[in-house]
């Protein structure tokens, strides 16, 4: 767990996105082991403050997950710009 800090209007930010460097992985299951997959991500993260940016994401994550339409989410919109991506499948 990241430990949080406030950014503007007070809601909290994971504390390794104001450093900004983070990762993240995506992986893939499958019953036979060679379909297995994954690929990891690295980069810098960054509150977002251009307003069409902040727009964009949120239009593409209110397209995805159509549970936030009704409520959609209104704190800080963290961006990852990524510089390395490495991967392995069997």
């Amino acid at each position: 767990l990241s430990k949080r800090s406030r950014v503007d209007g007070g809601v909290g930010v994971p504390e390794n996105h104001r450093r900004g460097s983070v990762e993240f992985v995506v992986d893939g299951y499958d019953e036979e082991w060679g379909g297995l997959w994954w690929v990891r991500c690295g980069g810098t993260a960054r509150v977002v403050t251009d307003e069409t940016e902040r727009r964009e994401a949120l239009r593409a994550l209110l397209e995805k997950y159509p549970q936030y339409r009704d409520v959609p989410p209104d704190g800080p919109v963290v961006a990852i710009d990524i510089v390395s991506v490495r991967g392995w499948e069997a």
